[in-house]
């Protein structure tokens, strides 16, 4: 679009030299480019309107009437470039297209579906701008129940978090996170799911909730403002770990189970032996899927996670009380698992009292999982920790990377709750070390005593990219020197060489761009709707 124009406008100064530009013709192609904008866009928004209410919308998509609306454009555009070739048209016709296709993208029909709305947006925004509880670098925030924008909310609201939209992330992170209990979505990355142990290794300090969260795990710092009047909860997590952990572990593995998982990391970080989540997914009652038990010996929080599909759903009671899965489509939604709710679900904190689960749904026994996680022994492990680990003097985040001191190292590793990446490179006390990963974080080797540690980030494709720039540049340079020293002479036969070259160069790349860029993508989608369609 941006050549197009830029040609368009050399051409108009070429010919404002010799002839001066009929003001009222440019005014009829205005009207007329801006009469066809609004005739495409009212003649799609019509059709769009039919097409999401045929029964094959649900199968095709906005991906199908996309490709139809650039096939009808493109042919009309090989129609007047080949008999015509009247740029006036070209014009016109651009603006018709640009409108067409604005249409599908910002349909009123994204509405319906509520992860494209603009009301979780809303409640991000006011939340952030209402918020005043002082959240610090390093600290996360979680959003456990959709009631402002489930993803994008940390980016709104100007916190970290560990949620990602954008499906830029190393596609490592998924099994590694999803392990860990929490939520996954195509290449989405949700914080919904977790456990109150793996929050706060993570350093999830506040979690925003529209409902009240248990009183023995979090503390209200105050009501935020969410959309139309909402009042969310900010509650900060009671218990807290240091941001960088002394350990002796430097490899582990996340696996298939999550509360083996859990247990796993818990061991790993503290060195104890003993487990943390209790599997009692044996004592299910077989026939009616009934879990009931009196909970003694101390705090103790439940959750579950299952291993069933979208067409085996489950719904969840504890003690008469529906329990919330988290979803896109709706807060109150109660069905397991959803498109944005497949991770592990709290089924609440309970201390010297009779528990009641009940399921009811498709699944059979084989898919459902629950399990007792002991507050107490983590709440044990987090003072332990804190007692022993080594004195954190300095923590800056930069924008490559972390700097880190430590006093008082004593085990061979320190843990930090940073995402593992090949692009890591580390150094301590200026010796470059070989990072490990601890489920998808980062495990430092250190010595005893004193580290400095360095961390620094260097994307893939940055230095391929630095040389083929330097490359360029050198290219350029030397190619004004060598005209300018008149050793290759700048007449009209070597400007039509060099240029011939950098033209079918450009095409070829162009051309590469293209295919990869739409022709790929557009394929890959027309076997998957062919797949869809034969099944």
């Amino acid at each position: 679009m941006i050549d197009f124009a830029a040609l368009l406008y050399q051409d108009h100064r070429e010919k404002d030299e010799t002839q001066k530009e009929d003001v009222f013709r440019s005014l009829c192609i205005a009207c007329v480019c801006l009469a066809a904008a609004l005739i495409a866009g009212r003649v799609i928004y019509k059709a769009y309107a039919a097409y999401c209410g045929h029964s094959s919308y649900a199968t095709l998509g906005d991906g199908f009437l996309c490709l139809v609306i650039e096939a009808v454009f493109a042919g009309l555009y090989l129609f007047i470039l080949k008999s015509h070739k009247r740029k006036t048209a070209v014009l016109v016709l651009m603006c018709a297209q640009l409108v067409a296709t604005s249409v599908i993208c910002f349909a009123t029909n994204k509405e319906n579906a509520t992860v494209f709305s603009s009301e979780y947006l809303e409640a991000a925004n006011n939340a952030g701008k209402s918020v005043t509880t002082d959240i610090k670098d390093f600290e996360r925030i979680k959003n456990t129940d959709y009631k402002i924008d489930h993803i994008d909310y940390a980016l709104v609201m100007g916190q970290e978090a560990i949620s990602n939209y954008w499906h830029v992330i190393n596609p490592d992170l998924q099994p590694n996170f999803a392990a860990l209990g929490y939520s996954i979505n195509w290449t989405q990355l949700l914080d919904a799911g977790g456990t109150i142990f793996s929050d706060t290794l993570l350093h999830i300090q506040y979690d925003l909730s529209y409902r009240n969260l248990p009183e023995s795990m979090y503390s209200l710092c105050e009501n935020v403002e969410g959309y139309n009047g909402d009042q969310i909860g900010l509650y900060k997590n009671n218990l807290e770990l240091p941001f960088a952990i002394g350990t002796d572990t430097y490899e582990l593995s996340a696996g298939s189970d999550l509360f083996s998982t859990q247990n796993s990391l818990f061991s790993a970080i503290t060195g104890s032996n003993e487990t943390l989540i209790r599997d009692v997914t044996g004592e299910l009652d077989t026939t009616d899927l009934i879990y009931e038990t009196n909970v003694t010996g101390g705090r103790k929080v439940l959750y579950f996670y299952g291993t069933n599909n979208t067409d085996l759903q489950e719904t969840i009671t504890v003690n008469g009380q529906e329990v919330y899965i988290p979803n896109s489509d709706s807060s109150e939604n109660t069905s397991y698992p959803v498109d944005f709710g497949n991770g592990l679900i709290c089924l609440g904190s309970f201390e010297n009292e009779s528990v009641s689960v009940e399921f009811n749904g498709e699944a059979d026994l084989s898919q459902l999982h629950i399990g007792w996680l002991d507050y107490d022994l983590l709440t044990g492990a987090v003072k332990e920790i804190q007692d022993q680990n080594p004195k954190i003097t300095t923590l800056k985040q930069k924008n490559s990377g972390v700097k880190l001191k430590l006093d008082n190292v004593t085990k061979s590793n320190v843990f930090l709750p940073i995402s593992y990446d090949k692009g890591w490179s580390c150094k301590v006390n200026g010796k470059k070390v070989e990072i490990g990963s601890i489920d998808g974080m980062l495990s430092i080797p250190v010595e005893q005593g004193s580290d400095n540690i360095v961390l620094k980030y260097h994307p893939s494709g940055r230095t391929l990219g630095l040389i083929i720039s330097l490359i360029t540049l050198l290219i350029c340079v030397a190619g004004r020197y060598l005209f300018k020293k008149g050793i290759v002479k700048q007449d009209q036969k070597t400007e039509g060489v060099l240029g011939s070259i950098a033209y079918d160069i450009y095409g070829v790349v162009y051309a590469l761009f293209i295919a990869l860029l739409f022709i790929v993508p557009i394929l890959c989608y027309l076997r998957q709707i062919l797949v869809l369609i034969q099944s």
